[in-house]
């Protein structure tokens, strides 16, 4: 097959639930780029990608790189386009100075020092969540921890009140569907009109807050500069800029989580690993990044004429640079279907992004990530899964639906 319909397959076996890797790995077997029968170019080549992420001609302007490519009846364009929000603060959208303003700002949150201080918050959510659950019934880990464990962390980074904290965990479920450039047009319309709520929502959360400030917390902070109209210039801004933060915090690790857990039970040897080398936390996260990257892709637009590698795009031009596909560019990742918690690398995954829009939550992400695998594996060393995993039906979102384990099987229960 050629790399068009090897890109098909990919999609089409993901959507299905299988694994798109194998066509995935043999696509960048074939190039590291190509241009589709619509003028898009794709990268798939780990340095190509990485250039790409990195070069200051790659521009948003104003749209997520996965919501750019028209690929609807003009009649559903319109609709989409009546529905999508006013998202003046959606960083991944923007470009500078924008984008460089308000990603130095919300950077503060996200310091070294303020990861470092949220390690015994999330050991003392995750020890709750544990004592929550009967460990020797059958459970659902993405209800049980996967969804809730990274909604609590963000909603106490950026103030969010405990009882609001599940209501936008579910809108950012919803929403996240908007952002799939191979979702089908009824599910991109549903996810914007989840998008549409909880900015909503969003915007009532921080009129409460103008009226009753905690005066310590970042929701708190970032109101009180909205009002001096300098840093933040207008409510859509910071409406849209919190909200962001709130759903990219929560969703890529929800996603990261379970599906490091899956690989874990499904390499048993890796997690004995862990389990006696717990030094090796930082690894185990990147390489669960590496291997099920949970976000494939990101979309940018050619802001000039230019040459990046061997790949050259016109002004205007659509680029898809295809972050799970780099991860498993046989070049810099050796054997790269193997999950490997021990892996020598010289170059990390390129899951977070890299250059001006490379996530701000990347070193946050990979400590929840630390701290579940080694809390569950070392807990529960028996944990089993139970039936298959339910992979949600999306190409750029790797995840799961459903995820059903038992934490502590019974002596006289198999599983």
């Amino acid at each position: 097959m050629g790399q068009q319909e090897l890109l098909d397959a990919a999609i089409r076996s993901s959507e299905g639930g299988a694994d798109p890797y194998v066509f995935l790995r043999e696509l960048v077997d074939h190039g590291d780029s190509f241009i589709d029968a619509d003028d898009r170019a794709w990268a798939f080549g780990y340095d190509l990608v990485s250039s790409i992420l990195r070069s200051p001609v790659m521009a948003k302007r104003g749209i997520h790189g996965a919501q750019s490519f028209p690929r609807f009846t003009p009649t559903q364009e319109e609709q989409l386009k009546s529905e999508r929000p006013a998202d003046g603060g959606f960083l991944p959208s923007l470009d500078p100075p924008d984008h460089t303003r308000l990603r130095r700002l919300v950077g503060l949150a996200y310091t070294p020092k303020a990861v470092d201080s949220l390690a015994p918050v999330m050991r003392e959510v995750l020890e709750d969540l544990i004592a929550g659950v009967d460990p020797h019934d059958e459970i659902d880990l993405i209800q049980a921890f996967a969804e809730p464990f990274p909604a609590q962390v963000i909603g106490h980074l950026i103030g969010l009140p405990l009882s609001n904290r599940d209501v936008f965990a579910a809108l950012a479920r919803e929403s996240a569907p908007a952002f799939d450039s191979a979702a089908p047009f009824e599910v991109v319309l549903g996810g914007l009109r989840a998008r549409r709520r909880s900015l909503d929502y969003m915007s009532e959360l921080l009129e409460d807050r103008r009226r009753s400030p905690l005066g310590d917390d970042l929701v708190s902070a970032l109101v009180s500069l909205q009002e001096t109209g300098e840093l933040i210039r207008h409510e859509a801004e910071l409406v849209s800029l919190v909200t962001t933060m709130y759903g990219a915090g929560f969703q890529t690790t929800l996603h990261m989580i379970a599906n490091g857990i899956v690989l874990f039970l499904r390499n048993p040897e890796q997690a004995d690993a862990l389990r006696a080398n717990p030094s090796l936390a930082t690894q185990a996260a990147n390489e669960v990044l590496r291997v099920d990257t949970p976000i494939m892709n990101a979309g940018y637009i050619a802001a000039e004429r230019t040459q990046i590698g061997d790949l050259v795009l016109e002004e205007g031009q659509h680029v898809t640079a295809m972050l799970g596909t780099a991860n498993h560019d046989r070049r810099v990742f050796e054997d790269p279907a193997r999950f490997d918690v021990t892996r020598k690398r010289s170059r990390q995954p390129l899951s977070f992004g890299s250059g001006q829009h490379h996530c701000l939550g990347a070193s946050l992400a990979r400590m929840e990530g630390e701290v579940f695998f080694a809390t569950l594996l070392t807990r529960f060393p028996r944990m089993r899964l139970v039936g298959e995993p339910m992979r949600l039906d999306s190409f750029r979102m790797r995840g799961y639906e459903m995820v059903r384990v038992v934490l502590e099987p019974r002596a006289d229960r198999s599983s």
